[in-house]
């Protein structure tokens, strides 16, 4: 078996994964002429310690699917922060979202994460915010003001 008979998959909450996650899976010929052998479980020292895993292809997907990775293709994450409204009271209907004729000014203060990872950037995803302990990155943001260009003119 060669790395390259290994490809990733997209996982999804359908499939019981999350959006920014993706499996390893085996290439449908990866074992052509490989035998598997496990520990028999019935072993008792008259009979054959090892026996051929039957249906190897499928248990090996199954075990690659249990422990799922964060793949960020080509660097691509995302940042996600709830926009909250004015003049609402914390935990009440509305107190996040975005309504039309209001402009938002969000300032980005630190990033103190990697961000969610992207497998496939041409898929729609449900954002999250995973927790991930083991990752860290920090930043320093500067994002400098729009110029506002003003003009009087006369219509005709």
């Amino acid at each position: 078996m060669k790395p390259d008979n290994i490809h990733f998959e997209a996982t999804t909450p359908e499939t019981g994964g999350e959006d920014y996650e993706a499996i390893a899976q085996l290439d449908d010929d990866a074992l052509d002429g490989v035998t598997i052998y496990i520990e028999n479980p019935d072993y008792n020292g008259s009979n054959e310690k090892y026996i051929e895993l039957a249906d190897a292809e499928a248990t090996i997907n199954e075990e690659l699917a249990k422990n799922p990775a964060q793949i960020a293709k080509e660097g691509y994450v995302y940042y996600y922060t709830p926009i909250k409204h004015l003049g609402t009271t914390t935990g009440s209907t509305g107190e996040y979202g975005v309504v039309r004729n209001h402009i938002y000014d969000v300032t980005i203060t630190d990033i103190k994460g990697y961000g969610t990872p992207i497998f496939d950037p041409d898929k729609d995803i449900d954002t999250t915010h995973p927790s991930n302990e083991e990752v860290y990155i920090a930043a320093r943001i500067n994002v400098l003001s729009w110029r506002v260009v003003s003009s009087d003119v006369t219509l005709e």
